[in-house]
């Protein structure tokens, strides 16, 4: 869940940077079914290719650090904002 939270921040924010205020602002937005089911499925893409590119089950690949920012190096981001 934790990995799904960040991404639905990342792609509300628009960028894979944001801080504890960045939150603030938007805590109190309903998303969208359609975003959520985008994003877990943005998710569930990412975290393949990164275990099948590391050649690791995923209760392991998921837990590394690089993991992290292999989703935010690979997230789509909406760039015409």
């Amino acid at each position: 869940m934790f990995h799904l939270g960040m991404l639905l921040v990342v792609k509300t924010l628009n960028q894979p940077d944001y801080k504890p205020k960045d939150v603030e602002l938007i805590k109190e937005i309903n998303f969208s079914d359609e975003l959520i089911t985008n994003t877990l499925s943005e998710l569930i893409q990412l975290t393949n290719d990164y275990v099948k590119s590391k050649d690791l089950p995923i209760n392991i690949g998921i837990k590394q650090k690089y993991f992290v920012t292999y989703i935010l190096e690979n997230v789509e981001l909406n760039h015409s904002k």
